[in-house]
């Protein structure tokens, strides 16, 4: 089964784990020993034992809301629920475009940088949707097309990261706020 939790400790609010993948029978804060099992259940809280009105059964972790539909798993942060209607039309539709693709994810990719993660989410999303995604990797001296597997891996991720700053610039220009030097499309070199 397959669960979701805020990876916030319920004793002082500090993070449960600073992992970004991996799996684990006990989920432990290090910094006062709190453990969690997988249910999100207190396990260990030290020095909690014999506080008076302590319950452990109300001290575990937060869940978080989540669906698997069409063999994909939504997680949803907010507060409110999300149209069930909606999210079988959502899962339905991505399942037709995708049911020919064997899909598997070979490897994540971390940006750090400093703009709304909307943006970022936006442009995965198009090169995700825009079939070719090669097609619109052409430099001046022609198509990327014959060049090795990890070049292109390298060019599509200088890619995405090009339009993410190109986009983050142009919000910027939007606010008429000032556009860190970092962020500006022009300093990108291919």
């Amino acid at each position: 089964m397959l669960r979701a939790f805020q990876n916030i400790c319920r004793h002082r609010a500090y993070r449960v784990t600073k992992k970004e993948s991996g799996s684990s029978a006990v989920l432990g804060c290090r910094y006062h020993g709190w453990a969690y099992d997988t249910k999100g259940k207190l396990i260990k809280a030290p020095e909690f034992d014999n506080v008076s009105g302590f319950d452990k059964s109300k001290n575990g972790l937060w869940g978080v809301r989540l669906r698997i539909r069409e063999g994909l798993v939504y997680i949803n942060l907010a507060c409110e629920n999300v149209d069930e209607a909606q999210l079988a039309t959502s899962a339905r539709d991505m399942s037709v475009n995708w049911s020919n693709m064997k899909l598997q994810s070979a490897e994540e990719w971390k940006f750090d940088v400093d703009f709304n993660w909307k943006l970022a989410d936006q442009i995965m999303k198009l090169s995700v949707q825009t079939e070719g995604l090669q097609e619109r990797l052409i430099s001046g001296n022609g198509s990327l097309q014959d060049e090795s597997p990890e070049i292109n891996k390298t060019a599509a991720r200088q890619h995405i990261l090009y339009e993410l700053m190109k986009a983050h610039a142009k919000e910027e220009e939007y606010l008429q706020a000032e556009v860190h030097p970092a962020s500006r499309s022009e300093s990108v070199s291919s």
